[in-house]
């Protein structure tokens, strides 16, 4: 099973409960997939701004944030 090295991957209980260390045993995901997010904004975020694109920095939601994360967020940090 795929880890994560990030130090707070533990407290993400969400990511737990989808099995995401299990799905990165299939795929660490591809960057010829686009996913087009609806949402209310999306925090401006180290891990997620090279990833978002068009509007979607602006304003900010604590719903679209954690969902552009768990979609297209950097790895391993």
């Amino acid at each position: 099973m795929a880890l994560s090295n990030d130090t707070y991957f533990i407290n993400q209980h969400g990511l737990q409960l989808m099995r995401i260390p299990q799905a990165w045993d299939i795929t660490e995901g591809d960057r010829d997939i686009q996913i087009l997010q609806f949402s209310t904004g999306v925090a401006n975020h180290e891990d997620l701004t090279e990833n978002v694109v068009g509007d979607g920095l602006l304003p900010f939601n604590d719903f679209g944030t954690w969902m552009a994360g768990v979609i297209c967020a950097n790895t391993n940090n």
